[in-house]
């Protein structure tokens, strides 16, 4: 039978293009004088890692510098597909980046598909109407080559060369305000606000992805529990939003990240998208031993403890880093120390 795995990496994540190049930086043999002598030699003699797909989701303001160090170090080279969640700076500030994989004779790739909702489509149109329509740009320098895809909240996606489906659902990232009925806006208009609708995703029972939610509308729990698998945990990884210990307006804080995890049940929940508010360590639940805790780490502990977040014996939930690799290998996650 055949072995189905999926892997998951964690990124944040000269001239215009940026350098190093990302084309130069992944070619085998390395053979560009200007990378041999920017980069250290362990840079470029790395593990062989066997990848079947290569699905980015979102690519922000610092997409690139993530590329530069984890494309090496994962033998990772052309991009297939890329998901992005909504049209804010740190989602798809890093499109042009993307110009490295698609330009010149030694080009990775001819073009690049990227799958984005209609609403996010007008925030590149409004941002970036270069990368959509030729006729806007310069001629001053090259643009990356990209093919436009409008999915749509719930309906199921799959990719050439997956065996499981891509599902975007919809959460809410904090709130659009708009005047009550009047267009345009009265001066005694009454401000009653919209939530802003930011994708999150479902890939098969393998992962459910949540990078900007403040709260989760009841038809993507229908579906999230709906297409779950059997046992003891329908998802193997939950990747979910915590940007500090209290919550925000358009972001989880710890007590709604453990809440939200506690229904999911998944086998491993992975908080990311934190700030420097407390140490990294101290971002833990479940009783997990973390050996001596830095007295900065103890006092966010115990404001924790204050939020009301309740430790659950066995609960897997923790801290990711960039770079962090898990893997799930005919349902059975396992964990990359790197």
């Amino acid at each position: 039978m055949p072995t189905h795995s999926f892997e998951l990496i964690f990124h944040v994540t000269g001239c215009s293009a940026g350098l190093p190049n990302i084309t130069c930086l992944t070619s085998k043999p390395v053979t560009c004088e200007v990378i041999l002598m920017f980069l250290p030699r362990s840079i470029y003699f790395h593990a062989t890692i066997y990848v079947e797909r290569v699905i980015v989701i979102d690519v922000g303001k610092t997409f690139l510098a993530a590329a530069l160090d984890l494309f090496p170090r994962y033998d990772l080279r052309r991009i297939d597909a890329v998901l992005l969640t909504h049209g804010h700076a740190d989602a798809i500030n890093g499109l042009d980046d993307l110009r490295s994989w698609t330009l010149g004779e030694l080009r990775i790739q001819d073009h690049i598909d990227v799958y984005l909702s209609e609403e996010t489509m007008s925030d590149v149109r409004r941002g970036f109407p270069y990368l959509v329509s030729k006729e806007f740009a310069t001629g001053s320098g090259h643009i990356p080559q990209f093919k436009w895809h409008i999915i749509e909240s719930y309906k199921p996606l799959r990719l050439d060369g997956l065996d499981f489906d891509i599902v975007p659902v919809d959460v809410y990232h904090g709130n659009l305000p708009t005047p009550q009925h009047t267009i345009p806006p009265s001066p005694g208009a009454v401000q009653v606000p919209d939530p802003y609708l930011c994708f999150g995703f479902l890939f098969g029972t393998y992962m459910v992805y949540m990078s900007d939610v403040s709260g989760i509308p009841d038809q993507t729990w229908d579906t999230i529990e709906a297409l779950g698998g059997s046992g003891p945990h329908p998802y193997q990884i939950f990747a979910v939003d915590c940007l500090k210990l209290g919550r925000l307006v358009a972001h989880f804080g710890i007590k709604d990240a453990v809440d939200t995890a506690v229904r999911v049940n998944a086998y491993k929940t992975c908080l990311f998208g934190f700030g420097h508010e407390i140490p990294h360590d101290a971002r833990y639940v479940g009783g997990q031993e973390l050996g001596p805790v830095p007295s900065p780490a103890q006092k966010a502990l115990e404001c924790v403890s204050e939020l009301g977040v309740q430790q659950k014996p066995n609960f897997r939930m923790g801290p990711v880093y960039d770079g962090e690799r898990l893997k799930v290998i005919d349902g059975i996650l396992c964990e990359h120390k790197n």
